[in-house]
């Protein structure tokens, strides 16, 4: 149901602009949840072409704790790439020593778009980004 509400958002309400295109595949994560792997085709007066209009829809950020606990947790429950590198490594991102993802990620001040259209969202360092056992910085997956 959430699935078909989210391309019902998508490619009729327009939530994200005009959208001509999509295609998908569904799959299962170890404890049996589905999840879905989408790709949106937006029209050319659709796409985000700027730091500022990725910087409206998307962030890095993890939700303040103080501000919006329950996000926080969610967050931290379901979003936070797992804890790899020589402290831990049996996960399974770890090939041949290092993070097979690129984790940990820098921290950036703002937000760039590289030659290939590839986005760096701004993602601040500061005391809420890190783990408080690891002492390690927080990722997004």
């Amino acid at each position: 149901m959430k699935h078909e509400k989210l391309l019902k958002d998508i490619m009729q309400e327009g939530c994200l602009g005009k959208a001509i295109r999509y295609c998908y595949i569904k799959e299962f994560q170890k404890h049996g949840l589905p999840h879905t792997h989408l790709i949106v085709f937006l029209h050319p007066d659709a796409k985000l072409h700027t730091p500022d209009e990725l910087d409206k829809l998307l962030s890095a950020e993890i939700p303040d704790p103080d501000t919006d606990p329950e996000l926080y947790e969610l967050v931290m429950k379901y979003m936070i790439h797992t804890f790899c590198g020589p402290e831990n490594p049996n996960t399974p991102c770890m090939k041949d020593g290092k993070c097979s993802k690129g984790f940990p990620k820098p921290f950036c001040d703002q937000t760039t778009i590289s030659d290939d259209s590839y986005a760096n969202l701004y993602c601040h360092n500061t005391e809420k980004t890190y783990c408080p056992i690891t002492r390690r910085s927080i990722i997004f997956i």
